[in-house]
């Protein structure tokens, strides 16, 4: 599925359907949405920044000087109807001293097994944070 920012706050995922076009580019007939996700928490600009991996979809809310800073990390499958659901593996915060890092303004994840580097740019003071994500441990650790 293609994962992307919407409006107001939420990230919806969309699925392809149909077949292709016959052009060997791959270009689905039509898409449907599959899943929208609302932010679990209070923040700002949920969705400015997504990666979608195997499993795992990471989404930057970069906030602002009134509302935090925050990047969840959600783990996706699909239920006994086929129905795609999310859980919020882990929320990543930023604690630095900085008034506004946009923590979240990007993201990026790249997999190896069952574990997932995650990054996070933080462009208000020119940093990225990275983080272990063991997804079958549930577990998110700061390097």
């Amino acid at each position: 599925g293609l994962a992307g920012a919407a409006p107001r706050g939420m990230v919806r995922l969309l699925r392809a359907q149909g077949g292709t076009d016959g052009s060997g580019y791959g270009q689905h007939r039509s898409w449907a949405l599959d899943m929208e996700l609302q932010p679990p928490r209070r923040t700002s600009m949920f969705g400015q920044a997504v990666t979608l991996g195997r499993e795992l979809l990471v989404v930057g809310a970069p906030g602002n000087l009134t509302e935090p800073s925050y990047v969840g990390v959600f783990r996706l499958w699909r239920d006994a109807e086929g129905a795609l659901a999310a859980e919020e593996l882990c929320a990543l915060t930023h604690g630095g001293p900085h008034a506004d890092p946009r923590f979240g303004f990007s993201v990026a994840q790249q997999s190896r097994g069952s574990d997932t580097l995650v990054l996070v740019g933080a462009p208000g003071e020119n940093a990225v944070y990275s983080y272990l994500v063991r997804a079958v441990a549930g577990t998110c650790e700061a390097l």
